[in-house]
């Protein structure tokens, strides 16, 4: 999935912020969301369609702050000098929190992450890997994959993957498994951008397996998401970390259910 828009001004734009719902993968056009800019007192132009447009910004970094009652906050770095002149739009994706209104039928994993010593354990990470065959999204295609590139080939995808989405490559030989975040998608080609260099080389047929990673609030309350679930019954893998720490939980889960693990303390 491709994100496009057109914003015409009279003033120079020197960025346009597109916060991204990560859950429905598409533009978040409405709701209380606030953007700003750290190291600049104006305020963004909000757009129809969820942008949020800097005008006359001076040349530098600057940090983008995206706050909400329904998302975890974000801090993303921009440098203006990277961003594309003719488009200079910046996608952030906006991971729920645990107030955020899921509709009915939402497959979920909730929790209250704790430390070792039982305090809430705000940051978090949290990473869920569906691990059952027949929920793979895509395979590498014919060639396979190279280590050292930016750019994968699939085939065989199920449904729309989008800029931001995570997978496992699930190679045979388990220590060349590795994940991957798109970063960006050539329709043309079938091919996609990935956000760091591959480290392994990978065959022709393995497969990408959906990955969700988020981290838990101020309070340590957590919330895993799950969209296009291909079948009734699955296996996860989730991996909590805090302070160096990691814990790991196998669950099966059920489509359209919410799985409550309570209080883990990690």
């Amino acid at each position: 999935m491709e994100y496009k828009c057109r914003v015409k001004f009279s003033t120079k734009v020197s960025l346009v912020v597109c916060p991204v719902d990560d859950y429905t993968a598409v533009p978040k056009s409405g709701g209380n969301i606030n953007v700003f800019l750290i190291e600049h007192p104006g305020r963004p132009v909000r757009k129809a369609g969820g942008y949020f447009v800097f005008t006359g910004l001076p040349p530098g970094t600057y940090h983008v702050v995206v706050q909400s009652d329904v998302y975890l906050n974000e801090i993303i770095e921009v440098a203006l000098e990277k961003v594309d002149p003719v488009e200079p739009i910046l996608f952030i994706s906006l991971k729920p929190n645990s107030a955020y209104p899921f509709p009915a039928g939402s497959t979920l994993i909730r929790a209250a992450l704790r430390g070792s010593e039982g305090n809430p354990a705000p940051g978090a990470k949290i990473r869920a890997t569906l691990m059952s065959v027949s929920c793979a999204r895509a395979k590498t295609a014919q060639g396979g994959i190279k280590k050292g590139l930016q750019e994968i080939s699939l085939a065989n995808v199920a449904g729309k993957i989008a800029v931001g989405d995570i997978f496992l490559i699930n190679d045979q030989e388990e220590v060349c498994s590795e994940y991957c975040r798109i970063t960006g998608v050539l329709k043309e080609t079938h091919k996609y951008l990935v956000a760091k260099p591959l480290r392994y080389d990978h065959k022709r047929g393995v497969l990408l397996l959906p990955v969700v990673e988020t981290r838990a609030d101020q309070r340590g309350e957590a919330v895993a998401y799950f969209r296009n679930i291909k079948e009734k019954n699955f296996d996860v893998k989730v991996e909590f970390s805090y302070e160096n720490k990691i814990r790991i939980e196998e669950l099966k889960m059920t489509e359209g259910e919410v799985n409550y693990l309570g209080v883990i303390k990690i």
